[in-house]
């Protein structure tokens, strides 16, 4: 395709550590290279970037283990392997929803909390908690929060999601964290769902609700998107997960795996005795 990239040799050990960090040197160094590849969209020769390359693996474990090592030279990964319901993010979310609907649920407002964390020199919510602070005082956006209460009474599922967002500074809040395209790419996932829960809710001619949709993404185990839009951001997936996704650059990995593991898609090898 025009592509100058040649072979490039990897050392595997029997130690998946092992095997992980030389596989990470050497991405990385193929990066440092800026080797040419060819854009998908304009299909002209460019530099390669962390987004050209797909990194495959056998089981979600492996998943955690080849993106620590990635990171550790310096490379974001969009490990995304399980559940939507799975990730802090939605967890914060939902959090973040449950109080705008009720400023009661102490529940909600601990997690908030909790989670979005407290400036220095500022009294943790436990401690307000414990002086029978009133929960908006736990945390500046839960102030923000219990105003939205009555917009609930109107707006559909999908609508209030996309204001607590906007209230609460969300997105705004996960920018600032390491890996930014990976987190916001879970909230626009739960965005998605909300988005098919409502048309599911029309479609079976039952009530759709805000509460209805808290329970539903709790309960849900449909996967986290498995890819992010940012272009130095390196995507690390199942085999299975990759199926219809293309990469100019594709690295294999798990592929020494003793047979008796099963093979990529979870078969065994069963001799004739």
């Amino acid at each position: 395709d025009g592509s100058n990239i040649g072979k490039i040799k990897f050392e595997y050990s029997k130690k998946k550590d092992d095997s992980a960090t030389a596989i990470a040197m050497e991405i990385r160094r193929l990066l440092d290279s800026k080797v040419k590849v060819t854009d998908r969209l304009t299909s002209e020769l460019r530099e390669i970037l962390p987004c050209d390359i797909g990194i495959l693996v056998r089981t979600n474990p492996n998943i955690a283990l080849m993106s620590a090592a990635l990171r550790k030279v310096g490379i974001e990964t969009s490990d995304l392997g399980g559940n939507l319901s799975e990730f802090p993010e939605t967890a914060l979310l939902c959090a973040l929803v449950a109080y705008a609907l009720d400023s009661r649920d102490t529940l909600a407002a601990a997690e908030v909390a909790t989670l979005l964390g407290h400036e220095s020199g500022e009294k943790p919510w436990y401690e307000l908690a414990a002086q029978e602070s009133p929960t908006e005082n736990w945390h500046p956006v839960l102030q923000k929060l219990a105003a939205l209460h009555e917009t609930a009474k109107e707006a559909t599922p999908s609508e209030f999601i996309d204001t607590v967002i906007a209230s609460s500074g969300l997105e705004n809040f996960l920018e600032r964290k390491g890996r930014p395209g990976f987190r916001l790419a879970i909230v626009n996932a739960i965005r998605s769902f909300a988005r098919r829960y409502e048309n599911t809710c029309q479609q079976m001619m039952i009530v759709c609700s805000i509460r209805g949709l808290l329970k539903q993404i709790e309960s849900d185990e449909s996967d986290a998107p498995s890819r992010s839009s940012s272009s130095n951001t390196m995507d690390v997936l199942t085999y299975h997960r990759a199926k219809g996704l293309e990469w100019p650059i594709v690295v294999l990995c798990d592929l020494n795996s003793d047979h008796h593991d099963g093979d990529l898609f979870g078969l065994r090898v069963v001799g004739p005795e």
